[in-house]
Parts: C-alpha cells; structure tokens; sequence
C-alpha cells in the first residue's frame, strides 16, 4: 500500500511498482515516460565470509530519486554524510542524476571488498591442495564456484544497464555521463576478478584431482612392492603345505622288470613322509606323450629330496 502510494505521488508506472514488489529481478533499465526504472543487487558481507544479496530498485525522474530496497541497512553511509556535511559541490550543483550515480557507484564499490574475501579463501584452498587436501576440498571448491557464478550473473547485466542509462537523454545529463562511464569501467573490473578467481577455482579442482591421482600411485607403488616381497613366500608355503606331496611322484621307466630297483626308495620316502604307497606304478609304452629319456628312466617328484 505505501508503495503504491508513493507511486501515485510520483506518477510512477505500475509495471515498473509491480517489478519492485518481485525481488527476483534481472538487473535492468526501462523508460516509463516520467521516470527511469533501474534494477540492481545489492551486496552485504556476513560473518564467516558468507555475503547475502538485496536488490534495489531506482526511479529517477527530472527532480527526484527514490530507491526500494528489501531490508534496513545499506552501503550508502558515505553518500549521506557528504550531502550532510555539504563537502561535495557536486550534489547542489547538478540534478539528480549525480545523486543516482553517487548510489550506483557505492554500490557497486561495496562488491570489491567481497571479491577480495573470495581471494584470500582461493589462497587458503591453494595451500591445502598442495599440502594435505580433505575430504571436504571438493565441497569447498564447489561453493566457492558456486558463490562466484552467482555474482557474476548479477555482475554482467549491471554493465548493459548502466550502458543504457548512459544512451538517456531526457533524465541523464552530459556532465553525469562522464561519471556513469566510470561506473560502468568499475563493473567490467569487476567482472574481470570474477573471471579470474573462476578460473582459479577450476584449476584448484584438477590440482585436486592429480593430486588424489598420485597419492593413489604411491599407495599402488607400495602395495605392488609388499606383494612382490610376500609372492615368493606365499608360493613357498602353498607349495610345502600341499598334502600328499609323495603321493606325486611319478617313475617312468623302459622296462617293467626295472620297477623293482626304485621300489626301496620309493617305499623309503613314503615312509618318512608317513604317507601310503600308491601303487599305480605303470610301464612307459602306456604314455605316449612322454618323451625319450636317455637315461632310461624319469623321476618326478613335488620333493625329490626326500627320495
């Protein structure tokens, strides 16, 4: 009601007092006849190096501004105690257009002190993934991305609107041009740093990424050395654990009547391995397979030592 109100007063445009009302506006710059309707964010820092965003809204007309904003509190201290403390002549000496810039600049001043915060939170990011990263970097990374592509996309409207308002010649005089241009040089600033700590941000994740990759080869790297220390072992004792290891032995031989000369040791090993004989002892010409042995006579054993 109040703000309709004040919109009769001033004969403001019911689109541009709806647009007011919704918070959830593109920075943006429309002419509605009597009066210039400009939207834009504003930034508020908060503990732990959160920052929260407010947007404001600005009629400027040939002798008035008026701004709405969501809650109390702003960044425009500076303003009020310079148009109290009358030192500087600009505000008596031209219209109200200076003040609007006056507004807009310390606005989008107050952006730079949050961009630095996000800054010194890289640096500290930086540290940790060269040192030691947690398991919490990548959350942090990705908020940190997050925080910046939200400013960023409040950021690069605030240009093409400022532009706009630049392009006015009913409500903007020649003289505050000159002022708004260097309002708009503070926002492609801005988005430079945006640009830059973005950049930053992704080149901290592959720093990441690689450095989770080569904590990864050294685990491999030191697990490969322990299996290849433990291979030899293990196979040692699979192959002395094995039961019936006499029970393996295989004689080959050209004659049958040559069984009973290696009947003795072959009964002398299973005894001490306290195993039975087997007595499948068979004549060679039953195994094709097996090749001529010069000696006349092959022995194959798990153990031959303990023949």
């Amino acid at each position: 009601a109040a703000i309709q109100a004040i919109g009769e007063i001033f004969n403001l445009h019911p689109l541009a007092l709806e647009d007011t009302l919704n918070t959830h506006q593109r920075p943006k710059t429309e002419e509605y006849g009597t009066s210039l309707y400009t939207v834009c964010s504003m930034v508020n820092e908060l503990p732990g190096g959160e920052f929260d965003l407010e947007q404001i809204s600005f009629f400027l007309g040939k002798n008035f501004v008026i701004s709405f904003q969501e809650s109390p509190g702003d960044c425009w201290s500076p303003v009020r105690e310079r148009i109290l403390q009358n030192t500087s002549k600009r505000f008596r000496s031209h219209g109200a257009d200076y003040l609007m810039y006056s507004l807009m600049d310390s606005l989008i001043d107050d952006y730079f002190p949050v961009l630095e915060r996000f800054g010194d939170k890289l640096d500290d990011l930086e540290e940790r993934a060269l040192e030691n990263p947690e398991k919490d970097f990548m959350a942090a990374i990705q908020k940190v991305k997050r925080s910046l592509y939200t400013i960023r996309h409040l950021v690069w409207p605030m240009r093409e609107s400022i532009g706009q308002i630049i392009a006015n010649e009913d409500f903007v005089e020649s003289g505050t041009k000159l002022f708004l241009r260097d309002c708009q040089d503070h926002v492609i600033q801005l988005l430079d740093i945006v640009e830059s700590c973005r950049e930053r941000s992704s080149g901290l994740m592959e720093i990441y990424l690689s450095s989770l990759s080569n904590r990864m080869n050294e685990v491999m790297r030191v697990l490969t050395a322990v299996s290849m220390i433990f291979m030899p072992l293990s196979e040692a004792q699979a192959y002395f654990s094995m039961p019936g290891r006499a029970s393996m032995l295989e004689i080959y031989v050209t004659s049958p009547d040559s069984v009973a000369s290696f009947r003795p040791a072959i009964e002398a090993a299973a005894k001490r391995q306290k195993v039975e004989l087997s007595e499948s002892l068979e004549p060679l010409d039953q195994h094709a397979a097996v090749e001529p042995i010069e000696d006349h006579r092959r022995i194959v054993a798990s153990d031959p030592h303990h023949l």
